[in-house]
């Protein structure tokens, strides 16, 4: 790799990507979308694969320059919600593919290679309704939405529910689903990515695997998720039974929280159920470690700040388990479930005090986790970087509180009050009522 920049990544020469929701591509589910083109709604993945705009995607990295596009790969973009760099995953897991890429790509760009992995992110069914998700990544919420009136959305999510929007993404996903389709019965699959949605509600999820498994070409394939982990069994599939055909696994189970305060954030949780699935999916790793890696994926969150966390990281203690650990976002100040929202001194504090338990106990891999709890108070919390941070607060709180009318139970006052943090409590009772 040292004849290569420090921009390249060998994703736009293996990866394909599109977005059910949006009715577009790009480069990765990371990346940013640039332009009109990048937003093509149209080209179908032979078209999109060697047009202008992947040419000089592919010609930009192997000229060293900064593409905007992949600016949450950059290391010092402070408002990056991830916690490492997605290009990093790409280049270590290609590094001996990389002199055929080289080998096979033209000085403007075109490659003779065609993609062999895929994320296809084919529908936002999910059975949680997520506090920082949205309609567009969770049919849950965008059933609570067209039930209640006034139901708090952006212009965009509105423009989701629209019938014109909806006609469009039908005939996308089924050019999407037959793309797919098509490289799983070709056998030129090799990576494939489910994320939501949630993956294991999809009837397609389970089809492909049971195919890949019966054709005896799972045993080529690295298969990547992240998933609520609400299911393991789905008509006569058995998760853990299917997976083990694979070459290669890796599973990122989402959990923000243990106990209360982690059903508060992912409405729908049953927190003791999901860490016996979890137990369950674990023994994978007991079958084979070599081929099977398997984490707590846990987003920050304000409510993550005061409490949840001590009964999540008693958890992976209890079995082992890697946490993987990134802030909530959008990074936007109408959003107070990102724990940007927090007062800098407030946050700081919680985020200190996880990190002392996460040393305390020792859990694996303690000094990533650290890291990354470490980059999240590097970052600019909304006082630090919105000139209307209180206008736009007070929206974000109007927001909490509607849902919480909706689903009832536990409210974000009754964690903070539970916590005994008396400078956040006041911090959240003074967030008055927007008069806009």
């Amino acid at each position: 790799m040292d004849n290569i920049s420090n921009t390249f990544c060998t994703a736009p020469w293996v990866h394909a990507y599109a977005n059910k929701i949006k009715g577009k591509r790009k480069l990765c589910c990371n990346s940013v979308y640039q332009n009109d083109h990048d937003t093509s709604e149209v080209t179908d993945l032979e078209q999109w694969w060697n047009d202008d705009y992947m040419k000089s995607v592919r010609k930009r990295m192997l000229n060293g320059e900064t593409l905007p596009e992949c600016k949450i790969c950059d290391p010092n973009d402070k408002k990056s919600i991830t916690a490492g760099s997605y290009k990093d995953m790409w280049n270590e897991s290609y590094k001996d593919y990389i002199k055929t890429i080289l080998e096979n790509t033209t000085p403007d760009g075109e490659t003779s290679l065609s993609p062999t992995s895929f994320h296809y992110e084919l529908s936002n069914l999910c059975n949680f309704a997520c506090r920082m998700c949205s309609v567009e990544w969770a049919s849950k919420i965008e059933a609570e939405a067209k039930k209640h009136k006034n139901y708090p959305l952006k212009k965009y999510e509105r423009g989701y529910l629209e019938a014109d929007h909806q006609n469009m993404i039908k005939p996308w996903q089924k050019t999407l689903e037959d793309e797919l389709w098509k490289s799983v019965k070709d056998k030129t699959l090799t990576n494939i990515y489910f994320a939501g949605g949630e993956p294991l509600m999809w009837d397609i999820h389970w089809k492909v695997l049971t195919h890949l498994v019966e054709s005896g070409h799972s045993k080529n394939v690295w298969i990547r998720y992240n998933t609520n982990l609400s299911r393991m069994h789905y008509k006569d599939y058995d998760l853990v039974e299917l997976l083990k055909q694979f070459k290669r696994v890796d599973i990122g189970c989402s959990i923000d929280g243990g106990g209360p305060v982690g059903e508060y954030v992912r409405t729908g949780l049953v927190w003791e159920q999901w860490k016996e699935n979890f137990k369950k999916l674990y023994q994978l790793r007991l079958y084979d470690k070599s081929r099977f890696q398997i984490h707590l994926e846990t987003t920050i969150t304000t409510p993550g700040l005061f409490g949840g966390m001590p009964e999540l990281i008693n958890f992976a203690i209890e079995q082992d388990a890697r946490i993987r650990i990134h802030r909530a976002g959008p990074h936007e100040p109408d959003n107070l479930i990102c724990p940007s929202a927090v007062p800098r001194s407030v946050m700081d504090k919680c985020i200190d005090d996880i990190i002392l338990n996460v040393k305390q106990k020792n859990i694996r891999d303690s000094d990533y986790a650290v890291k990354q709890l470490l980059r999240i108070k590097d970052k600019p919390v909304y006082e630090e970087d919105f000139k209307n941070y209180d206008i736009d607060l007070r929206r974000g709180k109007e927001k909490v509180e509607f849902i919480e009318n909706i689903r009832k139970g536990l409210t974000l006052k009754q964690i903070i009050e539970q916590s005994g943090n008396q400078e956040a409590l006041k911090w959240y009772i003074k967030i008055g009522r927007a008069h806009v």
